[in-house]
């Protein structure tokens, strides 16, 4: 049963970070992508990085860990 308090409510993750990284995109994390994961969310920060190297998955799977 779904309860308003369950829904508020987040449960502690079941996965590290690295691992959730992985499962989104059958990859491991690069450094930089841990690194930016680890920043301080109240400051601005800039990505530059190539093209390929996991920019987009970097932001995207950043955001989905802390849904």
């Amino acid at each position: 049963m779904c309860t308003m308090s369950s829904l508020v409510t987040p449960s502690p993750p079941s996965l590290s970070y690295e691992q959730f990284f992985k499962s989104a995109t059958d990859f491991e994390p690069y450094p930089y992508q841990l690194k930016f994961h680890q920043r301080d969310p109240n400051t601005i920060h800039t990505l530059i990085a190539p093209t390929g190297l996991g920019k987009t998955e970097c932001f995207t799977v950043d955001w989905l860990w802390g849904r």
